[in-house]
């Protein structure tokens, strides 16, 4: 096994969190491709002091398959993610990161995401009226039937076919609801769940599976499943379909 490139994102406070992406080439490919021996692994948890809190691990690849489909995957949840605000910390190895993504120094959060004008001028009035909610001084305040309700409203706004300064604003929220897991009751998991699965954005299926494990009810836990469906890849959807048959079946299909 072979780490050929690997990046390490940041999220500001009020909660940071780390996120480390490494592409790795494995010593014998695992299926009759002699080229599909590549993986992505995310190595993910809640940063304090320096330090990495109970991490959590996952993969954006189901299976092994060729560089450059592995190292596409890398950058688009690389991309993703830097355009919900969080910030680069170091990489080396991802050619094309290293002029589209300029590093930040750890630690040098910015106050406050810079926003466009113009482009929250188009954003809908009931959209940026929801959003405020998700700021820390607003949330705190929030009934927990409030914050649940809040979150199911923006998955109820959410239109993966319109390209939009809304939608946008929308996706720009993944990374948060990601954090808000766990943080409050079941109700309000059962609705990040629901809503991230209508925002589109793959980066948030490794946290659905994970809710899937540790939801604290079974409508909880049939929602992460659903939400994890419509987020994750093609292959995995495919392997997760295959281990559902009878080996019977599948033997003789």
């Amino acid at each position: 096994m072979k780490k050929i490139a690997s990046a390490t994102l940041q999220r500001h406070p009020p909660r940071p969190r780390q996120c480390t992406i490494d592409l790795v080439e494995l010593e014998v490919a695992s299926t009759s491709d002699a080229d599909a021996r590549f993986i992505v692994s995310l190595r993910e948890g809640d940063l304090t002091g320096g330090v990495l809190l109970k991490p959590t691990e996952s993969s954006l690849t189901a299976v092994p398959c060729r560089r450059d489909d592995a190292e596409r995957r890398a950058i688009d949840f690389i991309q993703r993610r830097l355009s919900a605000g969080e910030q680069l910390v170091r990489q080396h190895g991802f050619a094309a990161l290293t002029e589209t993504a300029p590093l930040t120094p750890a630690g040098a959060w910015a106050t406050a995401p810079a926003v466009n004008a113009g482009a929250n001028a188009a954003v809908h009035p009931a959209v940026t009226a929801l959003t405020a909610r998700f700021h820390p001084d607003r949330w705190v305040l929030l009934k927990p039937a409030d914050r649940a309700r809040t979150v199911w409203r923006i998955g109820e706004r959410s239109d993966l076919t319109a390209d939009t300064a809304t939608q946008r604003a929308l996706a720009a929220l993944v990374p948060l609801l990601v954090d808000l897991l766990e943080s409050g009751d079941d109700l309000l998991d059962l609705c990040l769940a629901w809503t991230m699965g209508r925002l589109g954005d793959a980066g948030a299926a490794p946290a659905m599976h994970s809710l899937v494990e540790r939801g604290r009810s079974p409508a909880t836990r049939r929602m992460a499943h659903q939400a994890w469906l419509m987020l994750a890849s093609p292959e995995a959807r495919q392997a997760h379909a295959v281990s559902l048959l009878p080996g019977e079946a599948w033997a003789t299909a």
